[in-house]
C-alpha cells in the first residue's frame, strides 16, 4: 500500500487502540459505528461458523466498525472446512484466494488499494487442515 513498514509500527507504537468486545451476531453498537481509522481481524470470521450467510454478516460488521477511509487488516484460514482444539470439533467457512474478494463485496467491503496475500501450508501431507494462511489489506472507500 505505499507505506515502510517501520512507519506503520511507529504510528501504531504511538496510537491509542481498544479491543471491541461484542457479540458479532448482533448489530455493532451505535457509538462504534464508524468509529475507527483501522479495522483488523485475524482468524475469526471463517473459523466462527460454517454459514454462508453468518460469514458475510460477520464481514459487514468490519465495514460497519472502520471510518469512511479507514484501513482493514484481517487474515482467514484458507480452505478450512473446520478445527480441532483440545478435543473439541469447531466448524469453519473454506474462504480461499479465489473468494474471498466476493464474499468481502458481497457484505459491501469495496476495498481500494487492496492486497491479497496467501501463504501455504508447510506441509500439506501433514494434513494440517487447512491450505493454509491469506492476508488482506485494503481501504473503506473515502
Amino acid at each position: 500500500m505505499g507505506v515502510e513498514s517501520d512507519g506503520v509500527a511507529r504510528l501504531l507504537r504511538a496510537s491509542t487502540w481498544e479491543l471491541a468486545r461484542f457479540d458479532w451476531r448482533k448489530p455493532v453498537p451505535q457509538a462504534w459505528r464508524h468509529s475507527y481509522d483501522v479495522v483488523s481481524c485475524h482468524f475469526f470470521a471463517e473459523s466462527a461458523t460454517n454459514d454462508e450467510t453468518e460469514l458475510v454478516s460477520f464481514l459487514e460488521k468490519l465495514g460497519d466498525l472502520g471510518r469512511p477511509g479507514a484501513t482493514l487488516l484481517t487474515s482467514f484460514i484458507c480452505g478450512s472446512a473446520g478445527y480441532a482444539m483440545q478435543q473439541r470439533e469447531f466448524p469453519a467457512f473454506a474462504v480461499d484466494q479465489r473468494s474471498i474478494l466476493g464474499y468481502l463485496e458481497r457484505a459491501g467491503l469495496k476495498l481500494e488499494d487492496v492486497e491479497v496475500r496467501s501463504v501455504p501450508s508447510e506441509d500439506p501431507a501433514s494434513n494440517p487442515g487447512s491450505e493454509g494462511l491469506l492476508f488482506v489489506a485494503g481501504r473503506l472507500p473515502g
